[in-house]
């Protein structure tokens, strides 16, 4: 499965497209990148958001992003969704924090 696009129900904010092999998010707020990391991290045991619409898809056929969706496509067990920085070889917490607080200044 991937995820195709993804957005708040509420407001008028642009859906955020997601690539379908690997996705970098950048540039967004800390609040709306908080936001996204719930959304994909509550795609497991099809457990998705009220708040949270988009599109999926799966073998080549398109869904909406919805519980009913995630239920037909049999997905109940928890799985990791999210790659971090910090769950790649190599991270340095050190160089991380400090290009936060460049970004910061």
């Amino acid at each position: 499965m991937k995820v195709l696009e993804v957005r708040e129900a509420a407001g008028g904010r642009s859906a955020i497209a997601l690539h379908g092999k690997v996705t970098v998010v950048r540039g967004l707020d800390p609040l709306r990148r908080a936001w996204l990391l719930r959304a994909l991290g509550g795609l497991v045991a099809a457990e998705v958001d009220a708040d949270t619409v988009g599109e999926i898809d799966a073998h080549g056929i398109t869904f909406p992003l919805d519980r009913a969706a995630l239920a037909l496509l049999d997905l109940t067990e928890p799985v990791s969704s999210i790659v971090r920085a910090e769950d790649l070889p190599g991270h340095d917490p050190r160089v991380a924090d400090a290009v936060g607080a460049r970004d910061r200044a």
